[in-house]
C-alpha cells in the first residue's frame, strides 16, 4: 500500500485518474474513506489524491497533540513529494479547517479550496460532543452503542429515517477497521479545538467554495455563513434536509456542485 514520508512521519494516500490535482482532505478522526464513490467521480476529469491525516486511519499515529498548521504541513509535504505545485483542495469538517489554512498560509500551491460543513473554530455544542465521545472512547461500552451515538451526530433526519439505512451504516461501520485509537482520537481533538481562523479569513485572496447543510448537529448554517461572509471570494451554497456529510447523503448534486465551481477556474 502506498505510503509516503512528510513532515517526519509516513502518510497513506491514493491516486485516482489523470489532470489537474484535486486532494480531498478528510475530518476529525476520518480516514479515506470518508470520501466513499465521489472520487470516481472526479477521477473521471481530475488527478484525484486521498490521504490518511496522521493519527488516522493506515498513516503513522504519533503520541503527542497536534494542531492543524501541523496537519497542513503534512498536505503541504505530500504535495512537494508528489510534484504538486498547484492543487484544488476539498475539506470537511476539520479537513475544511485545514483547507482554510491552505488559502492562508500557502495561496501559491491552493488554486480553488472548497471547505465543507466548516467553522472558523468549534462551538460549545461540538466542544461537549467531542469531549463526551473521548470519554466513551474510555468506557468500554458495546461498539454498536458507540456507532449509534454518532450516526444521529453525523447525518440527517431524513436520512436515517430510509428504511434499513441505520442498519446499513452499523454493518458497514463494523466491517471497517476503527479509523482511530483512543490515543490518536486525543492528539487529533487537540488540533480540532484549538482552531480559530476568525481572525485571518478576510485575508484568504484564494478563491473558495463554502458547503453548509441546514440539518448539522456539528457545522452550524450560522458559521458556514460567517465564513463565506469573511472570505472575499466565497461562494456559498446550503444543502436541504441533510446533515455533516452532504457528499454522502446527496453525492450527485454534491459532485455536480463542487466540479461545476471548479471548473470556473480552468
Amino acid at each position: 500500500m502506498p505510503t509516503i514520508k512528510v513532515n517526519n512521519i509516513n502518510l497513506f494516500y491514493k491516486e485516482y485518474g489523470q489532470g489537474e490535482p484535486i486532494i480531498f482532505v478528510s475530518g476529525f478522526a476520518a480516514d479515506n474513506t470518508i470520501w466513499g464513490n465521489i472520487v470516481n467521480q472526479f477521477a473521471k476529469f481530475y488527478r484525484v489524491i486521498v490521504f490518511d491525516n496522521r493519527g488516522v486511519g493506515l498513516s503513522d499515529h504519533p503520541n503527542y497533540p497536534y494542531t492543524v498548521d501541523m496537519m497542513t504541513d503534512d498536505v503541504v509535504d505530500l504535495c512537494h513529494n508528489l510534484n504538486i505545485n498547484s492543487a484544488h483542495f476539498i475539506g470537511n469538517s476539520m479537513g475544511g479547517c485545514i483547507v482554510q489554512n491552505l488559502a492562508y498560509k500557502f495561496p501559491q500551491l491552493t488554486k480553488t479550496a472548497v471547505i465543507g460543513n466548516s467553522f472558523s473554530k468549534v462551538n460549545s455544542r461540538l466542544k461537549l460532543w467531542v469531549e463526551s465521545r473521548a470519554l466513551l472512547f474510555k468506557s468500554n461500552i458495546p461498539e454498536e452503542a458507540l456507532f449509534k451515538d454518532i450516526l444521529p451526530q453525523v447525518y440527517s433526519n431524513e436520512f436515517l429515517a430510509r428504511h434499513g439505512m441505520v442498519e446499513n451504516l452499523i454493518q458497514l461501520m463494523k466491517l471497517a477497521p476503527p479509523p482511530v485509537t483512543e490515543a490518536s482520537f486525543y492528539c487529533q481533538m487537540h488540533a480540532l479545538l484549538n482552531f480559530d481562523s476568525s481572525a485571518w479569513l478576510k485575508d484568504i485572496t484564494r478563491p473558495c467554495l463554502i458547503i453548509s447543510a441546514d440539518d448539522d448537529l456539528l457545522a452550524d448554517v450560522a458559521h458556514a455563513r460567517k465564513l463565506s461572509e469573511l472570505i472575499p471570494k466565497a461562494q456559498y451554497y446550503c444543502f436541504k434536509n441533510v446533515g455533516h456529510l452532504p457528499h454522502i447523503e446527496q453525492s450527485d448534486i454534491y459532485n455536480k456542485l463542487v466540479l461545476d465551481f471548479l471548473a470556473q477556474f480552468k
